[in-house]
């Protein structure tokens, strides 16, 4: 199977100084799945790339992948010929009433973006952290954060149910898990996303990791 990396056009994507390749996504949840495809076929039509479409429960979910400044235009165009004609510096806006569109536009590298599309998973260290939520969007932001943070992005899912719920797993070692970046955590998570750290983990849980 290609990685995403090797799935996008030349140009498309820039590097980190690992020299990772950065995505620049746009994740949506739309009221339903029909205004999903509706997405989904205006994304094709602006030459953007979309690497998932899917229900979830009764709504939609999207991930369009481009550069930053085409999915921003494109977005205004979904608002306007799909959806309300919000003003644009809605456009990130990170918590939608239940009955309308969800954006999240945000940069991740291809081991997030390969970690959620199961490619590749991550090696359990010494600690594990858990980060659940109800956006996928809000999920990604805060695993490049982690990554900047030392942690290890170990598995990302989104079940196709509703309401939606997301999590992620993140693993440390003990030589990073110092008691600076535990005070830190606290400011690194949006308000809507829970996360619990679970220290030591006992065989049989890490056991689940290797599978």
């Amino acid at each position: 199977m290609k990685s995403v990396a090797q799935q996008n056009q030349p140009g498309q994507t820039t590097q980190d100084q690992s020299g990772n390749h950065i995505l620049s996504l746009a994740i949506l949840q739309t009221p339903s799945l029909g205004q999903a495809y509706e997405v989904f076929q205006l994304a094709s039509a602006a030459d953007l790339q979309a690497l998932e479409i899917s229900p979830l429960g009764t709504k939609g979910h999207l991930i369009i992948e481009g550069r930053k400044k085409d999915l921003f235009e494109f977005l205004i165009q979904v608002k306007s010929e799909i959806f309300s004609k919000d003003d644009e510096s809605d456009i990130q806006n990170e918590a939608a009433p239940q009955n309308q569109l969800n954006i999240k536009l945000c940069e991740v590298d291809t081991e997030i973006m390969e970690t959620y599309l199961s490619i590749r998973q991550g090696t359990l260290k010494d600690h594990l952290l858990i980060v659940e939520g109800p956006f996928l969007g809000d999920l990604f932001e805060v695993s490049m954060q982690l990554k900047k943070e030392g942690f290890i992005v170990l598995d990302l899912r989104s079940p196709k149910t509703e309401p939606s719920h997301c999590f992620g797993f993140f693993s440390i070692t003990n030589e990073n898990w110092t008691l600076d970046l535990q005070l830190k955590l606290k400011g690194i998570f949006a308000e809507q996303l829970k996360w619990k750290v679970i220290e030591n983990p006992h065989p049989d849980l890490r056991s689940y990791f290797e599978l």
